[in-house]
């Protein structure tokens, strides 16, 4: 629909030139040789200098709605194509994004087991590490929010705060008690995900057992990891960074519906965590190279749909603003035509004033049809 009204619009524009040129053509034909006759006369006669303007306002009426018409459609192609791009793109970007993100959480686990085991062998060599700044020192290096050391009892013996009295839970239903099993042999131990209810922060904790020279188990070292490192490591495929950087303009929308649920994924809060259907998104969009309006909340939207495995991505604007715009851009651009038609009708009366030395031959020449400029070839 939207190529039809390009091609409707970009045949209108000459078809409204050829209506002014046939209007002006009908002019010389029809009024222009009376204007001549009573010019010879010495009859005064200002009526057509009327009907020239007359025909003047009908041009630049028809020229200045042409051009916002044809304006405001430009600025509804281009955002449609510039969101199709982008819902293409996001559409790539978002195909195997599960799969992307699983990558990135066993880097992340990596990475943890990594500093995790690394502090384990490096504080019991070092006895300044059993003091808070030292151990904080190293929390800020590694960026964990905080470092605590066990004994084999299950007792904090140091941390990178000034803890005291803190042991592990001996309730099997609290997160810290799982990690009794690091007192027990086990060498590395890495909570599932983070504990929201350990000082109100959702730290994902961490322990790896600590041992002698000789190999004796002598305590465990725990380490909290503040979320936001994780956030670093995957905001490259973070699915609200990613919708984020399609948003380019403020009232922008990126949303990425799951391909079963139907659940929309998106950074602003008015969208996440709702259903299509909710959200008064029509099923006939969610489809594969869908272009057009459609309302989300009730506000229209300008947009498009792309799909891939397990999201559909939908790039949209909002269409209240593109009107005005092309109303301001309309008459802009009607501005030189308007100039243009003044003043072939100022060349025309400033003709007629110049008539008055015209044969009657030549004056009827001119209702007979004849070039009206012919005299001077």
């Amino acid at each position: 629909s939207f190529y039809l009204a390009v091609l409707f619009v970009s045949a209108s524009v000459p078809i409204v030139t050829f209506f002014f040129l046939l209007l002006m053509r009908m002019y010389t034909r029809l009024l222009l040789p009376d204007a001549i006759r009573n010019l010879k006369k010495k009859e005064p006669d200002k009526s057509y200098r009327r009907n020239l303007l007359i025909l003047l306002l009908a041009a630049a009426v028809a020229t200045v709605t042409v051009n916002i018409f044809t304006s405001t459609l430009y600025l509804y192609t281009e955002r449609v194509q510039t969101n199709s791009d982008q819902s293409e793109q996001l559409a790539d970007i978002l195909d195997g994004f599960e799969a992307k993100q699983q990558a990135s959480s066993t880097r992340y686990n990596a990475f943890i087991a990594t500093i995790t085991q690394a502090s384990a062998e490096l504080i019991p060599q070092s006895p300044e590490f059993m003091k808070a700044p030292k151990l904080q020192e190293l929390a800020d290096v590694m960026g964990a929010a905080r470092i605590l050391v066990y004994d084999n009892s299950g007792s904090v013996t140091a941390s990178s705060r000034n803890y005291s009295n803190l042991s592990l839970s001996t309730d099997p239903g609290s997160m810290s008690y799982e990690f009794r099993w690091v007192l027990q042999g086990e060498p590395l131990l890495i909570q599932d995900k983070p504990d929201a209810n350990y000082l109100k922060n959702p730290y994902r904790f961490s322990g790896a057992a600590m041992t002698d020279p000789e190999g004796n188990f002598t305590g465990m070292v725990q380490i909290a990891m503040h979320p936001s490192v994780f956030e670093k490591m995957e905001s490259s495929i973070s699915m609200n960074t990613v919708l984020a950087a399609f948003e380019t303009e403020k009232k922008d929308v990126a949303l990425a519906v799951d391909a079963d649920t139907k659940e929309v994924l998106s950074p602003d809060e008015m969208y996440s965590d709702e259903t299509a259907e909710k959200l008064g998104i029509a099923e006939e969009v969610l489809q594969d190279d869908f272009t057009g309006f459609f309302t989300i909340r009730k506000d229209e939207m300008i947009g498009s749909c792309h799909s891939c495995d397990e999201y559909y991505a939908i790039v949209a604007s909002p269409t209240e603003q593109i009107p005005s715009a092309g109303f301001r851009s309309g008459l802009l651009t009607a501005l030189p035509g308007i100039l243009t038609e003044a003043a072939y009708v100022l060349i025309l009366i400033f003709y007629v004033r110049n008539c008055s030395m015209m044969t009657e031959e030549e004056i009827h020449a001119i209702e007979k049809g004849r070039n009206l400029f012919s005299r001077f070839a």
